[in-house]
């Protein structure tokens, strides 16, 4: 199943932004947009390395957007501060490089390096029979 698919299955094809939806006793709550034709949108940005994650089938970076909230991301509108983007970058490998927690600890330098040690590992293990 490919990175898109797992998206398009967690959301159920509705919207996964995040909204402040006023109730009548003044006060509010966050909850998911949940409009339907949701598109999938890259909080890391394709041009910096979104692609490289999707070919792993990583979806952390991805979320499902509606037209509308997905447009006013392209726009500009809801990027600072809104969750929707992620900066930093990654390279093949994928080794990501930037502040986020998650992808430093799944695709930082130093879990590259230990994947890589573990693979060269399991590559020098002979089994004799």
């Amino acid at each position: 199943m490919s990175a898109y698919d797992k998206v398009a299955e967690r959301s159920g094809g509705r919207c996964e932004a995040m909204v402040w939806v006023m109730r009548s006793d003044d006060d509010g709550v966050w909850t998911r947009c949940g409009k339907d034709r949701a598109q999938i949108h890259h909080m890391l940005r394709r041009s910096h390395g979104g692609e490289l994650l999707d070919a792993v089938g990583e979806t952390y970076h991805l979320i499902a957007l509606c037209p509308d909230h997905h447009g006013k991301v392209h726009a500009g509108i809801l990027y600072d501060g809104h969750g929707l983007l992620i900066e930093g970058n990654v390279y093949p490998g994928p080794v990501y490089v930037g502040p986020d927690a998650y992808l430093l600890e799944h695709y930082g330098e130093e879990s590259h390096e230990a994947r890589r040690s573990d693979e060269g590992r399991q590559g020098s293990l002979v089994h004799h029979p």
